[in-house]
């Protein structure tokens, strides 16, 4: 199992890059409405033609099945919570909303001040459990033995090089017999060049700037993660055809009607071994 190792310096100043990058989408996306990564309950963005993963209404036609079944797993394997990478703290919200004890941690402190202003108002009340967020980097953490029946992770790890040590290191967090639970972008090369060309020619508004320590691991994130853990569940989501499809013109309002249908087309290819798809959902067992 490989690891991607950067200098210190080499890593605080891409990390740098990445916090002004999640600050400017954060401010750019906050200004139109509640995204759904804020408070996928209330979300509504304004705007026409929104890239998918920005419109609550497409990512949940996409992805929506992958939130539940998260939310799902999760609640199932018991009461206390860790959300690692939770961002602005959709999935922490959730799981408290269903009486959990969640501890969800970000590098982002701008994030984490975003994810406390939507705690603070939350509408629904009613059993909720508890939430503490921490702005700290993963790497510069640690928590007691034991600490967690579950440990969950959104569109989290591929931003971790040494993917290796951090999953080692988490997982003696986790109660024995404990569940790890994460959906993640799997990456695709050949993606990666098709859409460079695509804003090349396109000057596409939708293109995130991708930092150098993102995406590195590609499929070895799967192998790290079923060495720790007994894999209980492992499929992928976004075939090529529909990845691309989606960049380039199914974001369009116009298609919208069409969307649960290319999310079944989808889950066919994926699911029958066609096409793998750019994302991933694992879930499993600390052994």
């Amino acid at each position: 199992m490989k690891e991607i190792k950067f200098s210190k310096s080499s890593y605080q100043r891409m990390l740098r890059v990445e916090l002004l990058e999640w600050k400017r989408i954060e401010k750019q996306t906050l200004a139109k409405g509640i995204p759904w990564w804020t408070d996928r309950r209330r979300a509504f963005i304004k705007g026409k033609n929104l890239f998918w993963r920005e419109d609550p209404v497409k990512d949940e036609i996409i992805r929506g099945q992958e939130k539940d079944k998260i939310i799902r797993l999760a609640h199932q394997s018991g009461i206390k919570v860790l959300d690692i990478g939770c961002g602005s703290g959709w999935l922490s919200l959730e799981l408290a909303r269903l009486g959990m004890d969640v501890t969800g941690i970000d590098v982002s402190q701008d994030r984490i001040d975003i994810a406390k202003f939507f705690l603070k108002q939350n509408p629904y009340k009613k059993n909720f459990g508890k939430v503490k967020y921490i702005a700290v980097d993963i790497n510069e953490i640690d928590f007691p033995i034991n600490s967690f029946d579950v440990i969950v992770a959104w569109d989290t790890l591929h931003h971790f090089p040494n993917l290796k040590t951090i999953i080692s290191k988490t997982t003696k967090w986790l109660r024995p017999k404990g569940s790890f639970v994460t959906f993640d972008h799997l990456s695709n090369p050949t993606l990666k060049h098709l859409r460079k060309i695509a804003d090349f020619f396109t000057f596409n508004k939708h293109k995130h700037q991708v930092v150098e320590y993102e995406d590195l691991l590609g499929k070895e994130m799967l192998n790290i993660l079923s060495f720790y853990f007994h894999s209980k569940e492992i499929k992928t989501k976004l075939s090529f055809p529909v990845s691309i499809a989606l960049y380039l013109f199914l974001s369009y309002d116009l298609f919208t009607p069409l969307l649960p249908s290319i999310e079944r087309i989808d889950k066919l290819l994926c699911d029958n071994h066609l096409f793998t798809g750019e994302y991933f959902f694992f879930y499993g067992k600390k052994k």
